[in-house]
Protein backbone atom coordinates (compact mmCIF):
# COMPACT_ATOMS: atom_id res chain seq x y z
CA UNK A 1 0.00 0.00 0.00
CA UNK A 2 2.45 2.14 0.85
CA UNK A 3 5.02 1.40 -2.17
CA UNK A 4 1.54 2.49 -4.05
CA UNK A 5 0.95 5.56 -2.79
CA UNK A 6 4.44 6.73 -3.28
CA UNK A 7 4.23 5.31 -6.84
CA UNK A 8 1.00 7.98 -7.62
CA UNK A 9 2.78 10.51 -5.61
CA UNK A 10 5.81 10.71 -7.83
CA UNK A 11 3.39 10.05 -11.05
CA UNK A 12 1.69 13.08 -9.97
CA UNK A 13 4.51 15.07 -9.45
CA UNK A 14 6.16 14.45 -12.31
CA UNK A 15 3.25 15.97 -14.83
CA UNK A 16 3.95 19.03 -12.76
CA UNK A 17 0.45 18.76 -11.12
CA UNK A 18 -0.51 19.66 -7.46
CA UNK A 19 -3.51 18.70 -5.73
CA UNK A 20 -4.39 21.07 -2.96
CA UNK A 21 -4.94 18.26 0.44
CA UNK A 22 -7.23 21.38 1.68
CA UNK A 23 -9.10 21.88 -1.79
CA UNK A 24 -9.06 18.99 -4.06
CA UNK A 25 -8.37 21.48 -6.85
CA UNK A 26 -5.48 20.77 -9.31
CA UNK A 27 -3.34 23.75 -9.93
CA UNK A 28 -0.30 23.32 -12.34
CA UNK A 29 -2.18 21.19 -14.62
CA UNK A 30 -0.51 21.91 -18.37
CA UNK A 31 -3.29 23.20 -20.78
CA UNK A 32 -4.01 23.79 -24.43
CA UNK A 33 -5.04 27.03 -25.67
CA UNK A 34 -7.05 25.61 -28.17
CA UNK A 35 -11.14 27.48 -27.77
CA UNK A 36 -13.48 25.97 -25.47
CA UNK A 37 -17.17 25.98 -26.74
CA UNK A 38 -18.89 28.47 -24.30
CA UNK A 39 -22.82 26.73 -23.15
CA UNK A 40 -25.73 29.19 -23.77
CA UNK A 41 -25.61 28.55 -20.05
CA UNK A 42 -22.76 30.19 -19.16
CA UNK A 43 -23.36 33.00 -21.85
CA UNK A 44 -26.68 33.61 -19.80
CA UNK A 45 -25.13 33.61 -16.46
CA UNK A 46 -21.66 35.57 -17.31
CA UNK A 47 -24.36 38.66 -18.72
CA UNK A 48 -26.63 38.71 -15.31
CA UNK A 49 -22.93 38.78 -13.06
CA UNK A 50 -21.76 41.55 -15.47
CA UNK A 51 -25.06 43.29 -15.00
CA UNK A 52 -25.22 43.55 -11.67
CA UNK A 53 -21.36 44.26 -11.29
CA UNK A 54 -22.24 47.02 -13.59
CA UNK A 55 -25.26 48.31 -11.57
CA UNK A 56 -22.78 48.60 -8.11
CA UNK A 57 -20.19 50.07 -10.26
CA UNK A 58 -22.55 52.84 -11.30
CA UNK A 59 -23.19 53.46 -6.98
CA UNK A 60 -19.93 53.35 -5.22
CA UNK A 61 -19.04 56.88 -5.52
CA UNK A 62 -22.01 56.77 -2.80
CA UNK A 63 -20.81 53.92 -0.92
CA UNK A 64 -17.23 55.66 -0.35
CA UNK A 65 -16.58 55.52 3.51
CA UNK A 66 -19.08 52.20 4.08
CA UNK A 67 -18.14 49.47 6.33
CA UNK A 68 -18.73 45.85 5.42
CA UNK A 69 -18.13 42.59 7.65
CA UNK A 70 -15.93 39.49 6.05
CA UNK A 71 -15.27 36.37 7.72
CA UNK A 72 -11.56 36.24 6.75
CA UNK A 73 -9.36 33.00 6.24
CA UNK A 74 -5.56 33.01 4.62
CA UNK A 75 -2.99 30.51 4.78
CA UNK A 76 0.49 30.63 3.55
CA UNK A 77 2.45 28.43 1.18
CA UNK A 78 2.93 26.26 4.13
CA UNK A 79 -0.30 26.16 5.10
CA UNK A 80 0.26 27.77 8.62
CA UNK A 81 -2.83 29.76 9.12
CA UNK A 82 -2.18 33.82 9.18
CA UNK A 83 -6.14 34.47 9.22
CA UNK A 84 -8.64 33.11 10.92
CA UNK A 85 -11.25 36.15 12.09
CA UNK A 86 -14.29 38.26 11.48
CA UNK A 87 -12.50 41.70 9.70
CA UNK A 88 -14.27 45.04 8.97
CA UNK A 89 -13.39 47.02 5.73
CA UNK A 90 -14.26 50.26 4.32
CA UNK A 91 -14.81 51.94 0.66
CA UNK A 92 -12.70 53.92 -0.63
CA UNK A 93 -10.97 54.96 -3.58
CA UNK A 94 -7.45 54.43 -4.74
CA UNK A 95 -5.56 52.79 -7.69
CA UNK A 96 -8.05 52.75 -10.96
CA UNK A 97 -11.20 52.69 -9.06
CA UNK A 98 -12.58 51.11 -5.37
CA UNK A 99 -10.80 49.00 -2.84
CA UNK A 100 -11.42 47.56 0.00
CA UNK A 101 -9.25 48.42 2.69
CA UNK A 102 -8.66 46.90 6.48
CA UNK A 103 -10.78 49.55 9.22
CA UNK A 104 -8.33 48.16 11.88
CA UNK A 105 -4.75 49.57 10.12
CA UNK A 106 -5.59 51.09 6.65
CA UNK A 107 -4.20 48.23 4.59
CA UNK A 108 -5.63 46.26 1.87
CA UNK A 109 -8.08 43.58 2.68
CA UNK A 110 -6.73 40.21 1.47
CA UNK A 111 -9.27 40.76 -1.77
CA UNK A 112 -8.60 44.41 -2.44
CA UNK A 113 -10.91 44.92 -5.54
CA UNK A 114 -14.18 45.86 -5.32
CA UNK A 115 -14.91 43.53 -8.62
CA UNK A 116 -16.97 45.61 -11.06
CA UNK A 117 -17.87 44.91 -15.01
CA UNK A 118 -14.49 46.85 -15.94
CA UNK A 119 -12.05 46.07 -12.95
CA UNK A 120 -10.99 42.58 -11.51
CA UNK A 121 -11.35 39.15 -12.60
CA UNK A 122 -13.94 39.76 -15.18
CA UNK A 123 -13.04 42.49 -16.88
CA UNK A 124 -12.60 41.36 -19.98
CA UNK A 125 -15.44 39.31 -20.20
CA UNK A 126 -17.63 41.72 -19.52
CA UNK A 127 -16.74 44.00 -22.25
CA UNK A 128 -18.63 41.88 -24.43
CA UNK A 129 -20.36 39.16 -22.69
CA UNK A 130 -22.65 37.70 -24.73
CA UNK A 131 -19.42 36.13 -27.57
CA UNK A 132 -16.73 36.11 -25.06
CA UNK A 133 -14.17 33.05 -25.99
CA UNK A 134 -12.52 30.61 -23.42
CA UNK A 135 -9.75 30.97 -22.88
CA UNK A 136 -9.17 34.61 -22.87
CA UNK A 137 -5.23 35.14 -24.28
CA UNK A 138 -3.21 37.85 -23.25
CA UNK A 139 -0.22 38.57 -25.20
CA UNK A 140 0.87 41.55 -23.17
CA UNK A 141 1.21 39.31 -19.75
CA UNK A 142 1.92 35.96 -21.89
CA UNK A 143 -1.13 34.76 -20.13
CA UNK A 144 -4.48 32.99 -20.85
CA UNK A 145 -7.56 32.47 -18.57
CA UNK A 146 -10.62 30.33 -18.56
CA UNK A 147 -14.34 31.43 -17.28
CA UNK A 148 -16.83 29.48 -15.83
CA UNK A 149 -20.22 29.19 -14.18
CA UNK A 150 -20.50 25.62 -14.44
CA UNK A 151 -19.45 22.70 -12.34
CA UNK A 152 -18.39 24.24 -9.60
CA UNK A 153 -17.94 22.00 -6.34
CA UNK A 154 -19.70 23.76 -3.47
CA UNK A 155 -16.44 23.48 -1.86
CA UNK A 156 -14.98 26.28 -3.59
CA UNK A 157 -18.27 28.66 -4.19
CA UNK A 158 -21.52 27.67 -2.21
CA UNK A 159 -24.85 28.44 -4.17
CA UNK A 160 -26.89 31.25 -2.87
CA UNK A 161 -30.67 32.32 -3.85
CA UNK A 162 -30.16 34.80 -5.78
CA UNK A 163 -26.89 34.73 -6.83
CA UNK A 164 -24.60 33.30 -8.87
CA UNK A 165 -20.92 31.77 -8.14
CA UNK A 166 -17.77 32.69 -11.32
CA UNK A 167 -14.54 30.06 -11.67
CA UNK A 168 -11.19 32.13 -13.07
CA UNK A 169 -8.49 29.80 -13.70
CA UNK A 170 -5.35 32.21 -14.79
CA UNK A 171 -2.18 30.16 -16.61
CA UNK A 172 1.18 31.19 -17.78
CA UNK A 173 2.73 30.58 -21.28
CA UNK A 174 5.38 27.50 -21.64
CA UNK A 175 7.76 27.76 -24.54
CA UNK A 176 5.76 24.71 -25.81
CA UNK A 177 2.68 27.56 -26.34
CA UNK A 178 0.91 25.34 -23.90
CA UNK A 179 -0.48 27.20 -20.44
CA UNK A 180 0.34 25.66 -16.88
CA UNK A 181 -2.21 26.76 -14.39
CA UNK A 182 -0.89 29.25 -11.37
CA UNK A 183 -4.15 30.62 -9.93
CA UNK A 184 -8.12 29.75 -9.36
CA UNK A 185 -9.94 32.11 -7.97
CA UNK A 186 -13.84 32.01 -7.54
CA UNK A 187 -16.41 34.41 -6.77
CA UNK A 188 -20.30 34.41 -5.57
CA UNK A 189 -21.68 37.87 -6.81
CA UNK A 190 -25.38 38.97 -5.51
CA UNK A 191 -27.79 39.27 -8.55
CA UNK A 192 -30.71 40.77 -6.57
CA UNK A 193 -31.25 44.18 -4.53
CA UNK A 194 -33.90 42.66 -2.34
CA UNK A 195 -30.95 41.47 0.85
CA UNK A 196 -29.08 44.67 -0.50
CA UNK A 197 -25.61 44.60 -1.79
CA UNK A 198 -26.63 43.99 -5.09
CA UNK A 199 -23.06 43.39 -7.46
CA UNK A 200 -21.23 42.87 -4.47
CA UNK A 201 -18.89 39.50 -4.20
CA UNK A 202 -20.60 37.54 -1.16
CA UNK A 203 -18.14 34.57 -1.24
CA UNK A 204 -14.09 34.74 -2.70
CA UNK A 205 -11.93 32.11 -2.78
CA UNK A 206 -8.45 32.20 -4.20
CA UNK A 207 -6.02 28.47 -4.82
CA UNK A 208 -2.44 30.16 -6.03
CA UNK A 209 1.22 28.83 -6.48
CA UNK A 210 2.22 32.09 -8.04
CA UNK A 211 4.05 33.01 -5.43
CA UNK A 212 5.27 29.53 -3.81
CA UNK A 213 7.89 27.14 -4.24
CA UNK A 214 7.08 23.90 -6.23
CA UNK A 215 4.42 21.97 -5.18
CA UNK A 216 2.98 24.17 -2.64
CA UNK A 217 0.24 27.14 -2.78
CA UNK A 218 -1.86 29.99 -0.60
CA UNK A 219 -5.36 29.90 0.16
CA UNK A 220 -7.14 33.25 0.71
CA UNK A 221 -10.99 32.51 1.84
CA UNK A 222 -14.11 35.76 2.21
CA UNK A 223 -17.76 35.42 3.12
CA UNK A 224 -19.49 38.62 3.95
CA UNK A 225 -21.87 38.86 6.74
Amino acid sequence: MKLSLLIMTVLVASCGQYESDVTRNLIGEFRSADALVVTTTDRNNISSICTALAQKASTLASAVGSTHLFATQQSDCDGVTLINADLNVIIQTGGTGYIFKKSSDGLDYIFPELETNTTGLLTNVCADPTSFVNPQIDPGTSSATWVTTVGISSNDCTPASEELCVQVETGSLNADQTYTIHTTDWMRVRLSSTNGKLGFFTQRKKLTQATCATNKSQISQALLK
